[in-house]
């Protein structure tokens, strides 16, 4: 009967989901988005012309504009071909033309921080008959002589057979996972969890594509003032970063070449070269839409809930655990929405941070690949190599590894009360494995450090303008936020804002969180404890990593000077599911004291999921409480926790 089913099941959803890609590609969506960088008394002019094969029906094209920096002496217009030509015979000013949009000459300008900054922003979706105009044309006129204007222009032309493909595509994948789901429904393995978990995460994948087109966030920005009171799941800040400039940095890359990354042809670039080389390939596949940019990001989320399992699997976790860990990073509203749904910068140095942790982790320090011996540090630090490329985050976790692996050499070998030795060995590690950690990070960056070493240097990793005390007190809606963020927007007295700006612009916060952290972590790693058996000592050692690691992740978010988003908690998913489950394992290996009330496996995973709602869902300038207090208190637990431990030990 399982097996009728499962052919049932898979059978249709190979025939809808086929249907609905042939429906998809008929006629695929339309898009065009531009970077703005408009100097003083230039007219910028964009031709948007429609494909000829959309003129069989009547379609559909939503308008997204941003303008940043705005003078007082500009005038913007949307026109359609007959107004454009009007213009150009110099039948009519440009500033007597109308749009062709409602509403989209009354700029509304939205005042942040002292009135320094300003932003002009419109969005609006109209439906246009096939038989009326083919072509259209955005003018920007900056008349002023000071002031340069950048933004942003995302607009997208689909028709409702496109919004139906995308449904009927949803309906086809979600009969395929519902078989598979089926088939191995009755092996309560890691299998159905993960299947699952992947089910979720690719409806919310397909939604997203309604999204290119436009159709939710126009809705949102109508129910929903974009300014910093937007309450945060609606507020179309998460979907600009793949809309506006990923995708928006894909044309100047082709254009410009590798060489030019860092010259200022993409705006705003700072990540690292392996982001945008990743991205690209899949810009370039003819007939897909431009949600075709977005499968990498996606896959590398996917392959993360993976990683979770096998790291499960090696330090043998039960099967309960092992799934509940797994589900837990699918299913949390972080993972759901800013992982599956936005496609955001943040999931490729995710998956090659946890790859790293795996092989760390792993009970043999040494695998054979047929004749080949291979050193597991090596790959930990590869990874991270790799993962720096995407996100020059990682580098916080270089001293958690560095001291992982010194503790490993040090209780396989005699070095008790032989310090000099230890040290010796501390700085051979740390030459030996930060040396690859180098060569595989800066492997990409060197052709531009030779051309430009010291620009390089300050524009993607110390960005002035990021440290800046004005930057630190702006509230901007697009702008990363940071510990003092917290503090003027809850209006707290300005020398105490002043006070924590500056702290914060030399780094005093940051730094002393981090010394703590490896200082901590150091110490803890040198204690054996003697009661433990290896195996035991491996699960409280994995769940003593995970916990640093997880307090380092809240420690950067807050402190760190330039600022975060939100969304950077992502990085928090995994090692906080992995986390709770090591310390589950420990929980029932009895390497904890023993308490007189413990929480229930899955009360736990539940508890926590409802703490990450409440942080998703609050406002930025308010999480970073929660956030504070719950290092606080994690930190507080583990030091009662790490004497009682000793104390038994003794």
């Amino acid at each position: 009967m399982k097996k009728n089913f499962f052919s049932i099941f898979l059978i249709l959803g190979i025939i809808i989901i086929s249907m609905g890609f042939l429906m998809h590609f008929i006629d695929p969506m339309q898009t065009h988005v531009r970077k703005l960088d408009i100097s003083p008394n230039e007219l910028y002019h964009e031709n948007i012309k429609l494909d000829q094969s959309l003129t069989r029906q009547d379609y559909r094209m939503a308008v997204d504009i941003d303008l940043y920096m705005i003078p007082n002496n500009i005038t913007v217009r949307f026109l359609n071909s007959s107004q454009y030509e009007s213009f150009i015979n110099g039948t009519i000013e440009l500033i007597d033309t109308k749009s062709c949009l409602k509403n989209f000459d009354d700029l509304t300008n939205y005042f942040f921080g002292n009135g320094s900054m300003t932003w002009f922003s419109y969005s609006s979706v109209i439906e246009i008959s096939s038989d009326h105009y083919q072509e259209y044309h955005l003018l920007i006129n900056n008349t002023d002589s000071n002031i340069t204007i950048v933004g942003f222009n995302y607009i997208s032309i689909s028709m409702v057979l496109y919004d139906w493909s995308i449904l009927i595509i949803a309906i086809g994948a979600a009969f395929i996972f519902i078989s598979f789901i089926i088939y191995f429904w009755s092996e309560r393995n890691w299998k159905r969890t993960m299947l699952i978990g992947i089910f979720v995460s690719t409806e919310l994948f397909f939604f997203r594509w309604f999204l290119l087109s436009d159709l939710m966030r126009i809705s949102f920005r109508s129910l929903f003032d974009l300014t910093v009171n937007t309450w945060e799941l609606t507020s179309t800040e998460f979907y600009y970063d793949f809309e506006y400039h990923y995708l928006g940095w894909m044309e100047p890359f082709a254009e410009s070449g590798f060489l030019n990354l860092y010259s200022g042809d993409l705006q705003g670039y700072q990540y690292g070269p392996l982001f945008i080389i990743t991205l690209f390939p899949f810009y370039i596949i003819p007939g897909i839409p431009l949600w075709k940019v977005g499968i990498p990001i996606f896959l590398y989320h996917i392959g993360t809930g993976l990683l979770i399992y096998l790291i499960c699997k090696k330090r043998n976790l039960n099967q309960k655990t092992s799934n509940r860990c797994i589900l837990f990073y699918f299913l949390n509203p972080f993972s759901l929405f800013y992982g599956s749904l936005c496609w955001l910068n943040t999931a490729p140095f995710i998956f090659f941070i946890v790859l790293a942790l795996s092989f760390i982790l792993n009970p043999n320090e040494k695998i054979r690949i047929r004749k080949y011996i291979i050193n597991k540090y090596y790959l930990a630090m590869i990874s991270l190599g790799i993962a720096f490329l995407y996100k020059q985050f990682v580098i916080i976790f270089i001293p958690l590894f560095i001291i992982t692996i010194y503790s490993n050499y040090k209780n396989k070998g005699n070095f008790e009360n032989k310090i000099i030795k230890k040290i010796f060995l501390f700085f051979r590690i740390c030459f030996k494995y930060g040396f690859i950690f180098l060569a595989v990070s800066f492997s990409l960056f060197i052709p531009f450090l030779i051309t430009d070493f010291s620009r390089i240097i300050n524009y993607v990793f110390f960005d002035p303008v990021s440290f800046s005390i004005e930057y630190i007190k702006i509230l901007h809606p697009s702008f990363p936020i940071n510990f003092d963020s917290f503090f003027v927007g809850l209006k707290f007295p300005v020398f105490i804002q002043d006070i924590i700006a500056y702290a914060i612009i030399y780094w005093i916060p940051f730094i002393l969180a981090l010394i703590m952290i490896y200082i901590s972590y150091l110490r803890e790693s040198k204690r054996t404890l003697i009661k433990m058996d290896d195996n035991t000592q491996k699960a409280f050692n994995s769940y003593n990593l995970f916990f640093w690691c997880l307090i380092l992740i809240i420690s950067m978010h807050i402190f760190y000077p330039r600022g975060s988003y939100k969304y950077y908690l992502l990085l928090l998913m995994p090692i906080l599911a992995l986390y709770i489950g090591f310390k589950q394992d420990c929980i029932k290996k009895n390497i904890f004291p023993p308490k007189n009330k413990t929480w229930k496996e899955k009360n736990v995973f539940i508890i926590m999921i409802l703490l990450l709602i409440i942080i998703i869902s609050i406002s930025r300038y308010v999480y970073f409480l929660i956030l504070f207090i719950w290092e606080i208190y994690y930190i507080i637990k583990k030091r009662k926790q790490t004497k009682k431990i000793q104390f038994l030990n003794i």
